[in-house]
């Protein structure tokens, strides 16, 4: 006898406007499992991981996803694939730039996440309003670091020496010395709280 072949069409009903997602998991959990087919489905959008720099440099962001197998892009604010793979590297910056990754598999892509690369502007040396102090006799010294209106919180740092050396005190502005016999100087620095953005040191003559 002659072999006979069939066909059978297969009508879906919605009853509301489904997303892709939705499409997707309702064919898998019902007739394709049935038929033994496996659909890959839209990869979630990745976790992405930012970086700081500062003054300027170059940075390295990261991507992941719980989703296994994918490859992920890395895309600039105009769209254009920077690179692949779960980092990417970027020129050496002096302003903070955006950054989008998304995740694919042979099928679908993610939707982008966004990242930046910040740089912050490294501070400006501090003062106190003058360039050094003077006493009679043995004494202590007592210096106040000024502040602008507006500027952001800062961490200051006191050394015995303009380049390395030891540190003298960490405060939030003020720093007395112990008592002093000779002439010496002493430098200071300032630092923008919650970062490791140091500004060069000024020196303040003691005698």
């Amino acid at each position: 006898n002659k072999e006979s072949s069939t066909s059978t069409t297969v009508t879906v009903t919605w009853s509301s406007t489904p997303t892709l997602g939705s499409v997707e998991y309702k064919f898998k959990t019902t007739l394709i499992d049935a038929m033994g087919v496996d659909v890959a489905s839209r990869p979630l959008t990745p976790t992405v991981t930012g970086a700081s720099v500062c003054d300027h440099g170059s940075m390295t962001l990261y991507a992941s996803s719980p989703d296994a197998g994918v490859i992920f892009r890395w895309y600039n604010a105009g769209g254009s694939v920077l690179g692949t793979g779960p980092n990417f590297t970027t020129p050496d910056l002096y302003t903070t730039e955006s950054y989008w990754a998304d995740a694919s598999n042979d099928a679908f892509t993610s939707s982008k996440a966004h990242v930046q690369a910040v740089v912050i502007p490294r501070p400006t040396p501090p003062t106190t309003g003058q360039s050094s102090y003077s006493a009679c006799g043995p004494s202590s010294f007592s210096m106040t670091a000024l502040e602008v209106l507006g500027d952001p919180f800062f961490v200051y740092t006191w050394y015995d020496a303009e380049l390395n050396g030891n540190v003298l005190a960490t405060t939030e502005g003020t720093y007395e010395t112990d008592i002093i016999s000779s002439s010496t100087s002493i430098y200071f620095s300032r630092t923008i709280e919650g970062t490791a953005c140091e500004s060069d040191r000024t020196q303040l003559d003691l005698a």
